[in-house]
């Protein structure tokens, strides 16, 4: 049979083995979190920054052309306040198509378009 020391010991010895433990964990977690990341990134299409600021510029074109002031673009529903105000209860943007088409056709007249190599 141990004794009280020889315990107290061998707790001591097994906590400090269960925070190394962890510890080791923690690391290693980060470590895979940090691979995972990697390899996330190495599988996106790199682009240039003056690449980046022409399609930024062409979505800003596009947005900014876009005619937002179009009630047709909208579907609203009103409703009386309690003061027999009526106020606009709801505001859906409904094209949201024309819209991506728009910002699409601005990238691609600043780009040359290529098949994909098979």
């Amino acid at each position: 049979m141990k004794t009280k020391e020889q315990l107290e010991q061998e707790i001591n010895e097994l906590n400090e083995l269960l925070t190394q433990s962890v510890a080791t964990k923690d690391n290693i977690s980060t470590q895979l979190e940090v691979a995972q990341q990697e390899l996330a990134e190495s599988k996106m299409p790199t682009m240039t920054k003056a690449i980046r600021n022409i399609i930024r510029e062409a979505v800003n074109s596009a947005v900014c052309g876009y005619d937002f002031n179009d009630s047709r673009e909208f579907t609203y529903d009103f409703e009386i306040d309690y003061d027999n105000r009526i106020n606009v209860s709801n505001l859906e943007f409904d094209n949201r198509d024309n819209l991506e088409e728009s910002i699409c056709e601005y990238i691609e007249e600043n780009f040359k378009i290529i098949e994909d190599a098979e």
